[in-house]
């Protein structure tokens, strides 16, 4: 199969679950809050509810976002 694959981690989250995620993660105390997507207008419409899917064979396993986050944060964060 040849063409644009998208590949993603297994389950799905919001941006605001990804801040949430990534500023447990790193340790930084931060007030992370949800916004609708009125509050920031695009010139294209957006549905209201939409992930980067994963229905087709993967050609390898990818662990869960939360877990990706993880293995990301360890490589670019330094204490």
């Amino acid at each position: 199969d040849t063409g644009v694959h998208h590949v993603a981690g297994a389950g799905a989250c919001s941006w605001n679950e990804l801040a949430l995620e990534v500023f447990d993660r790193a340790a930084i105390a931060c007030r992370v809050l949800p916004a609708a997507t009125e509050s920031f207008p695009r010139p294209a419409p957006r549905p209201a509810y939409s992930v980067l899917g994963t229905e087709r064979p993967q050609p390898l396993e990818l662990p869960a976002w939360p877990q990706g986050v993880a293995a990301y944060l360890a490589t670019r964060v330094t204490a």
